[in-house]
């Protein structure tokens, strides 16, 4: 399993405590159209292409994946960064990847759902890319659970470290942490965090 899918796993099965599950959003209308996956193609390619705006891939699976629980010829996009050649998938409307760029969907109503926003501190900065590849993580995420954004916030090393336990004595941590291995004694000795070396089997 490489890096970043296993950043992807553990950053899912993380959030899996946080969400009361899937929003519902407005039903893709008959406007849409069908695509086949080409060799040289990718989500965000797809979306410029179609919409103007690399970061609609979110609209794509999102409506793609509800689609598909009614059309059984279109294939399930569980990771927008992976996409097979000979796939069919459904591109949505202008209007409807618009509208849900926009934030112009009731998650609030839908199937009793609620927005759901989580701040994730990270060390990560952009000099080597890192920042963009946690910002990466997260966009994946939100593709696949339109409810849930991400509030990502960089911070050097030891600023982290001391704000880090400022929040947790005030009870105001943020919800995810991405930080370096030598936090986790003073984190652990302070009770802030706790182990998860018998969470997952790696």
């Amino acid at each position: 399993m490489n890096k970043k899918l296993l950043s992807l796993f553990i950053l899912a099965a993380l959030l899996l405590a946080l969400l009361p599950g899937t929003a519902v959003a407005a039903p893709p209308q008959a406007g849409g159209e069908t695509y086949t996956i080409q060799a040289d193609d990718w989500l965000s390619k797809l979306a410029d292409k179609n919409y103007g705006d690399p970061a609609a891939f979110r609209a794509i699976v999102y409506y793609n994946n509800l689609k598909a629980k009614e059309d059984s010829k279109l294939s399930v996009i569980d990771n927008p960064e992976l996409v097979e050649p000979g796939w069919t998938i459904y591109l949505p409307t202008t209007e409807e990847a618009q509208a849900f760029m926009a934030g112009k969907v009731d998650f609030a109503t839908a199937a009793g759902m609620q927005p759901v926003k989580i701040v994730l501190w990270t060390k990560e900065g952009l000099a080597d890319g890192s920042l963009q590849f946690v910002q990466g993580l997260t966009d994946a995420y939100s593709a696949l659970h339109p409810n849930v954004t991400f509030d990502v916030v960089n911070k050097d090393v030891e600023v982290l470290r001391e704000d880090f336990l400022t929040a947790g004595l005030a009870g105001n941590m943020p919800d995810l942490l991405w930080t370096v291995n030598d936090h986790v004694g003073p984190f652990t000795d302070a009770q802030l965090i706790m182990p998860v070396d018998d969470l997952f089997d790696l």
